[in-house]
């Protein structure tokens, strides 16, 4: 492996100790999404009742994820 989980593991720590409170991450379609929140400090809703799209700030595709429940 070209990295080492150690560190992977201290850099997520680390983000998450400094994680600015106005962002917050959507997995959507295989993908993790940086979204934004609405002026109200809200995620962005579509009048469908799903996550707006025009809230992403970058889409990360190299991560896997899955925003699946246990």
């Amino acid at each position: 492996m070209a990295y080492k989980r150690k560190t992977v593991i201290k850099k997520l720590q680390e983000l998450n100790d400094n994680w600015p409170r106005d962002l917050w991450l959507f997995s959507g379609n295989g993908m993790l999404h940086l979204m934004e929140y609405d002026k109200n400090g809200k995620p962005l809703i579509t009048k469908f009742g799903g996550v707006d799209d025009k809230a992403i700030i970058k889409t990360f595709v190299d991560i896997l994820n899955d925003g699946g429940d246990w």
